[in-house]
């Protein structure tokens, strides 16, 4: 089974959940294996290899715990690295890149889907829907070509930002490095988002259901007929495709690939939580942390 969702007691309980899904309730050829892990105390992680959906691939990625109880936040800290050292410290791993996501030390409903090549999590703080993924996207290339298309996204754009989770300074990974800001035209950055690239260095990029190509006119799908050509009441969902940004004016110069199993859902007449069914597929809709606007939410796909 891919998919689970249920209440986490805290932070650290949502890490043993997690660590269990991956490790034992996967298929026995996707179980990401421990390389390394600390799984009493205050700060705690997990160094994993995952062995990609074959049972062939190499894929490092880790979860580390931080908090600081004066400033009220439990948060977690996601990774990725190109291999792994024993004896290496967390950050001197081989390649290591990290991005942040704030919880607390409460009770933390959550959905959580995972496969052989990646996770992704999604949990609720207070009304406030945080996110984060790592592991493999869905290249535009063959293995071959792009040999590791890891993605590490989170809410928080540095390794373990002193931020709590009711802050209004953040955002989901999912909606890239710009996105458009209200419906004035403008973008607003955040580099949630780290992707390693075929050249082999890390970088954040846009997620073109979320970005503007002109500015002022808006690019996101609705459930009207006149805006999207879907029948009213229905949901489209379009795929989150990872790209860059150049030229004036805007295009895409370079499409890297798909994110696996999340996808750009209209927020009109719709909310969070919402379950819709498309050709016998669940999935599952939330939105930005606290954001409500219609081009404000993703659909999961649980499976």
């Amino acid at each position: 089974m891919a998919y689970i969702n249920g209440t986490a007691t805290n932070y650290h309980d949502l890490l043993d959940t997690i660590r269990t899904h991956v490790e034992v309730t996967l298929p026995v050829l996707e179980r990401w294996v421990v390389l390394e892990e600390v799984t009493t105390g205050i700060d705690r992680y997990t160094i994993w290899k995952a062995p990609g959906l074959d049972g062939t691939k190499e894929i490092f990625m880790g979860l580390r715990t931080y908090e600081s109880i004066p400033s009220d936040y439990y948060n977690y800290e996601i990774a990725g690295f190109t291999g792994y050292t024993p004896g290496n410290t967390w950050e001197t791993q081989p390649g290591f890149v990290s991005r942040g996501c704030p919880l607390w030390n409460g009770a933390i409903p959550y959905w959580i889907v995972a496969n052989g090549q990646r996770l992704v999590v999604v949990a609720n703080i207070e009304s406030n829907y945080v996110s984060f993924h790592m592991g493999f996207m869905l290249p535009f290339a063959t293995p071959g070509q792009y040999p590791y298309p890891l993605l590490i996204g989170g809410c928080l754009s540095s390794s373990q930002p002193a931020t709590r989770y009711s802050s209004t300074s953040y955002n989901n990974w999912w909606k890239g490095y710009k996105w458009q800001n209200g419906t004035s035209g403008s973008n607003t950055s955040y580099s949630t988002n780290l992707l390693r690239s075929i050249a082999g260095s890390w970088g954040n990029y846009e997620v073109t259901a979320y970005h503007l190509l002109a500015s002022g006119v808006q690019r996101l799908t609705r459930n009207t007929i006149h805006d999207s050509g879907i029948q009213v009441g229905y949901y489209g969902l379009r795929p989150l495709t990872l790209a860059t940004i150049g030229g004036t004016p805007y295009y895409y110069p370079y499409i890297y690939g798909d994110i696996d199993g999340l996808y750009h859902i209209s927020g009109f007449n719709n909310v969070t939580e919402n379950t819709i069914v498309v050709d016998g597929i669940t999935y599952i809709v939330f939105r930005d942390v606290w954001r409500t606007q219609f081009h404000d939410y993703m659909a999961l796909k649980a499976t």
